[in-house]
C-alpha cells in the first residue's frame, strides 16, 4: 500500500499532505500522529492542505475517521483545506472537521493544490504563497 507524503510547503506554517489512492484507518492514525509531531514545532496557526485528488477508496465511518485525526483539535491548526473533485470526499472533508471538539470550523474544499493556496493567501496575505506553490510535490 502506498504511504502518504507529509511535508513542509512553508517551513513551520503550511502543511502539505498528499493522499494515496487507498487510504485505510491504520493509515490515518499513523499519519495523524506525525502531522500532530509536525503542528507541535509549526507557527501558529498552522494551514494544512490535504490533497486527495488520487483517493478513490477510504473508510465510509465519518466518526470512526474523525477519532483516527486528533490534529483536527490542535491548538495550533488554521484552515484545513482539502483538494479533490470526489463527491464523497467533498462531503467527509466537510463533515469530520465539523465534529473537532474545539468548534474552530477552518475546512475548505476545493479542486486543486493551486486553489486551495489563493483561498490561503486571501485568509493571510502577509505569508508568501508563491513559495509554496514551488514547492508542491
Amino acid at each position: 500500500m502506498e504511504e502518504c507524503t507529509i511535508c513542509w510547503l512553508i517551513e513551520n506554517r503550511l502543511l502539505y499532505i498528499k493522499r494515496p489512492a487507498i487510504i485505510d484507518m491504520e493509515m490515518l492514525e499513523a499519519d495523524s500522529q506525525r502531522i500532530i509531531t509536525m503542528l507541535d514545532a509549526g507557527e501558529a496557526p498552522v494551514h494544512i492542505i490535504n490533497d486527495a485528488l488520487d483517493v478513490n477508496m477510504t473508510p465510509k465511518n465519518a466518526r470512526m475517521m474523525r477519532n483516527a485525526l486528533p490534529y483536527l483539535d490542535h491548538p495550533n491548526l488554521g484552515w484545513l483545506v482539502t483538494v479533490t473533485s470526489n463527491a464523497f470526499i467533498s462531503f467527509l472533508a466537510s463533515i469530520i472537521p465539523q465534529m473537532r471538539r474545539n468548534n474552530n470550523n477552518n475546512v475548505k474544499v476545493v479542486h486543486s493544490v493551486d486553489e486551495a493556496i489563493t483561498f490561503l493567501d486571501e485568509c493571510e496575505s502577509e505569508v508568501d504563497w508563491s513559495y509554496a506553490r514551488e514547492r508542491v510535490p
